[in-house]
C-alpha cells in the first residue's frame, strides 16, 4: 500500500482484510472438519465451541486493528514504525488486567522492558535497518498507529479469554468464526464505505491493475498462515507470549537480512539482540504458565 501500481496507489484497506479473511475461512474450515472428522468419525462438523459473541468480538476488533494497520503503512516514518514494532507487548499486559484482571508479575513487566528496549535498540541501530518507510510520519499515521497497538493488543486478550473459557476451543475453531465474523464485518464496511473507499471501487482498482492479484493472493496466503498460528500460540502460551514473539520477530527479519545481504550488524544492535536474549531467557525460566495463569510454583523445602 506505500508504493503506487502504474502510478495509482491501492488505497482499500478493508478489502484486503476481506480477501485475507476469506481464504481465511476456507483454509480453518478445512483443518477444523479433517480435525473433528478424524476424533469423532463425522465427515464434516463445524459447529462452535464457543457462543457467537465471544468470536464476533475478537472478529471487530480484528478488523479494527488490520485496517488501522494498513492505513499506517502509507503515513508512518521509520522512527514511528520501529518504535510500533517495539511496544506491541505494553498495550498486551494493560489489556490483561483490564480484559482478564490479571496484575502483571514481576517476570512478565521485566521480559516486556527487556524486550522492548532491546528490539528498540536494534531497530533503530543503522546498518541493516534500511527500510522503504515513509520518510515521515503524519499526525494521523500516528494516530492510526496508536489505534492499531491498542486494538491488536486487545484482540489477543479475547481471543485468550476464550480459550480460558472453553475447553473445547481449538486453534482451529476460532480461526474459522473469528475469520467469518471478521470478513462480514470487512464486506459491510465497504458496501457502506465512502465514495472511493467502496468494494465496487476495489474491484475497479484490481481490473484496472491485475498485477494487484499476485499481490493480494500473496497476502491472503501468509495471513491465513500467521492467524492459525497466532491462535495456537495464544492458546498454548498465551497472549503476552504471542507479543513477544512478534516483537523479537522484527528483530530477527533484520538479522537475516544482514546474513543474506552481507550487511554487518552494528554494535547497538548486538547489545539490543543481547537485551532481548536476556529477557527471554528469564521469562523462559519462570514457571508461571502464562496460558494457564497459575502461580509460581514454589519447591518444598526439605528437611
Amino acid at each position: 500500500m506505500a508504493h503506487p501500481f502504474a502510478g495509482a496507489r491501492f488505497d482499500h484497506a478493508l478489502f484486503l482484510v476481506l480477501c485475507n479473511r476469506v481464504v481465511t475461512v476456507a483454509a480453518a474450515a478445512t483443518a477444523l472438519a479433517r480435525a473433528r472428522g478424524a476424533r469423532r468419525g463425522a465427515a464434516l462438523s463445524l459447529t462452535p465451541a464457543a457462543p457467537l459473541a465471544s468470536y464476533a468480538a475478537v472478529a471487530l476488533t480484528n478488523v479494527g486493528a488490520s485496517a488501522c494497520q494498513y492505513e499506517a503503512v502509507k503515513r508512518v516514518g521509520f522512527a514511528a514504525a520501529t518504535v510500533g514494532k517495539c511496544l506491541k507487548p505494553v498495550p498486551v499486559l494493560l489489556w490483561a488486567w483490564v480484559v482478564l484482571g490479571r496484575r502483571c508479575s514481576r517476570v512478565d513487566a521485566g521480559a516486556t522492558v527487556a524486550v522492548v528496549t532491546g528490539c528498540w535498540l536494534f531497530l533503530g541501530g543503522g546498518g541493516a535497518s534500511a527500510t522503504t518507510s515513509p520518510t515521515t510520519t503524519t499526525t494521523t499515521g500516528a494516530l492510526l498507529l496508536l489505534a492499531y497497538l491498542a486494538l491488536d493488543g486487545l484482540t489477543a486478550n479475547l481471543q485468550q479469554r476464550m480459550f480460558k473459557r472453553g475447553a473445547a476451543v481449538s486453534a482451529a475453531d476460532q480461526t474459522l468464526f473469528v475469520a467469518a465474523f471478521a470478513a462480514a464485518a470487512a464486506l459491510g464496511g465497504l458496501l457502506l464505505g465512502p465514495e472511493g473507499r467502496t468494494l465496487a471501487a476495489a474491484f475497479a482498482y484490481v481490473a484496472r491493475h491485475p498485477s494487484t492479484i499476485a499481490w493480494i493472493a500473496a497476502l491472503s496466503a501468509t495471513a491465513t498462515a500467521g492467524s492459525l498460528l497466532i491462535a495456537a500460540t495464544v492458546r498454548a502460551h498465551g497472549a503476552l507470549a504471542l507479543a513477544l514473539a512478534m516483537s523479537v520477530r522484527q528483530l530477527a527479519s533484520v538479522a537475516v537480512s544482514a546474513a543474506t545481504y552481507g550487511r554487518p550488524l552494528t554494535a547497538r544492535q548486538w547489545a539490543g539482540a543481547g537485551v532481548v536474549g536476556v529477557g527471554l531467557l528469564v521469562r523462559a525460566r519462570d514457571d508461571r504458565g502464562e496460558a494457564t495463569g497459575a502461580p509460581p510454583r514454589r519447591r518444598r523445602s526439605r528437611g
